[in-house]
């Protein structure tokens, strides 16, 4: 089967995007699969990875973010999936920026259309995938029949390596904790946790400081965060494994990684960036895998408040309930149905 897939990672879309196909192509590749990414200009963190992991890709012309973004794109992603020299099976598209009149022309050069999407959007496609509580009778009501709709958090897509610990245990203290904001952490929420670390309170704490390679900060956040004893910061990690394993809560800013705090059974404190990943948040809140800040609530005093209260918590833990609606195997759900397309 030839598969393209058309994602991007930038301080625009973020990286969660890009991780999440990656994922699905690791699961999907074989001898008998050949795997093609088109991106726009990625950094070459990210093109050492698809170097490392052989899949073959096409880095795209550098295009503005506007109206006529869509429009550009398709003319050059069709021409290069036509110079291929390859007839295309299926095409995975994981982009906001990409809508249906996208689509439209994209079908009439490959057999089938995978699109990805955290959305409640119109689509013209063959397999659809929200990873998010949606209600089935909305996405019918956007999506044609014939469309494989794949619905809900049971189709989440996690790195398929991890491994789940069989227990997983009460943390009756506080101490270790993981700070990760995204790869792009566009309201600059890294450096405000650790100006806020830096108060006396929290001054028994362990931090690991994640930064994502989209971040324009690296810089400043490595500096300031020398000023924090116990404190290390980590850049371009290959995975978030270790040290979610390691530590005793995570604060995130509600990106797909909380999957990965999920399905390894570290709670999490979110502190959401975007109206879109705060709508699905809320409504998995009542599962009690996290403790939620309110969206657009960056307020020093508010941030501090939602840290003491929650860090000084000596029951924090995932609930069972989760777990259910949540088993990390969405990767191998997805692969099985493009299998028998």
């Amino acid at each position: 089967m030839n598969i393209a897939i058309r994602v991007n990672a930038s301080n625009v879309e973020g990286s969660g995007h890009f991780y999440r196909t990656l994922h699905l192509a690791r699961t999907l590749k074989s001898n008998r699969n050949f795997i093609f990414f088109l991106c726009d200009p990625l950094q070459n963190n990210y093109i050492k990875i698809l170097k490392k992991e052989n899949f073959q890709y096409y880095i795209l012309k550098k295009k503005k973010i506007n109206k006529k973004y869509s429009e550009h794109d398709i003319n050059e992603t069709r021409s290069i999936l036509k110079k291929n020299n390859k007839i295309f099976d299926l095409l995975i598209v994981d982009s906001y920026l990409l809508g249906i009149n996208w689509e439209l022309k994209i079908k009439e050069v490959v057999k089938k259309l995978l699109v990805i999407d955290d959305k409640i959007r119109s689509h013209i496609c063959d397999i659809y995938l929200n990873q998010n509580i949606v209600k089935k009778r909305i996405v019918n009501t956007i999506l044609s029949k014939k469309c494989f709709k794949l619905i809900g958090p049971k189709y989440s897509i996690i790195n398929p390596n991890l491994k789940r610990d069989k227990k997983n245990s009460l943390r009756k203290k506080i101490k270790n904790v993981l700070i990760f904001m995204g790869g792009a952490d566009t309201k600059k929420l890294t450096l405000k946790l650790i100006k806020i670390f830096k108060l006396k309170e929290f001054s028994y704490l362990n931090l690991n400081i994640v930064v994502g390679l989209n971040n324009k900060l690296k810089k400043e956040i490595f500096e300031s965060a020398r000023l924090i004893p116990n404190t290390k910061v980590y850049y371009n990690l290959s995975n978030l494994e270790k040290l979610i394993k390691s530590s005793d809560v995570a604060i995130s800013g509600g990106g797909s990684v909380i999957w990965e705090f999920i399905y390894l059974g570290l709670p999490s404190l979110i502190i959401c960036q975007n109206i879109l990943q705060f709508n699905n948040l809320a409504k998995l809140t009542k599962y009690k895998a996290f403790k939620l800040l309110g969206f657009s609530i960056y307020e020093k005093s508010k941030m501090i408040k939602f840290l003491k209260t929650n860090l000084l918590n000596n029951n924090f833990f995932i609930q069972k309930k989760i777990k259910k609606i949540f088993d990390g195997h969405g990767v191998y759900r997805i692969k099985k149905v493009i299998e028998n397309l």
